[in-house]
């Protein structure tokens, strides 16, 4: 067998489905270690509960590059937006496994979260502390949206975020603004 960080989602899913438990556990193990160098477009492959299996291992450390993780979490959401269940998103983007909202994907999460139908008003605990925690980290990229409108050739992830706040309820605006 070959397993190794390139083809060790394949074999996840393999593992998977034909119900090899212990092999989903090896698998998982290697994606878990080499999260942040596996490719995004093999990541985006993995069903939901395979993506919790690997961020929740045992062996998934959140804290060597956090920033890549933050991105590559944003990314595997965009690809896999249809299938992701609240609780699913709330575990993907908990502080156990995320510690750092980039600022570029912090406007992204309050969209998912708004799409997802959370109620950002902080109903739920860790929903709310994922709310916070983006608009902590917004304030970077809310001055890259105000530059953004003043210049014509904005770069693409101030465009990207100009787009993603323009499409905001007015009162989370206005606490982006205000913070």
């Amino acid at each position: 067998m070959d397993l190794r960080k390139e083809t060790a989602v394949i074999y996840l899913q393999q593992a998977e489905t034909y119900k090899q438990k212990k092999l989903a556990e090896v698998c998982a193990r290697v994606c878990a270690e080499s999260f942040t160098q596996i490719k995004m477009t093999s990541l985006s492959t993995l069903q939901p509960h395979l993506m919790k299996m690997v961020l929740h291992s045992k062996y998934f450390r959140p804290d060597i590059d956090s920033r890549a993780i933050c991105a590559k979490i944003a990314s595997y959401c965009r690809c896999q937006d249809k299938s992701i269940s609240t609780k699913m998103f709330l575990s993907f983007t908990s502080e156990n496994v995320m510690q750092h909202i980039c600022p570029e994907e912090a406007l992204f999460f309050i969209q998912f979260m708004i799409g997802l139908g959370i109620d950002v008003s902080c109903d739920n605990q860790k929903a709310g502390r994922l709310y916070e925690r983006c608009i902590l980290a917004a304030p970077h990229m809310m001055q890259k949206v105000v530059n953004s409108s003043r210049k014509s050739r904005a770069g693409r992830i101030a465009k990207n975020a100009s787009g993603s706040y323009a499409k905001l309820p007015p009162h989370i605006k206005v606490q982006l603004l205000e913070f």
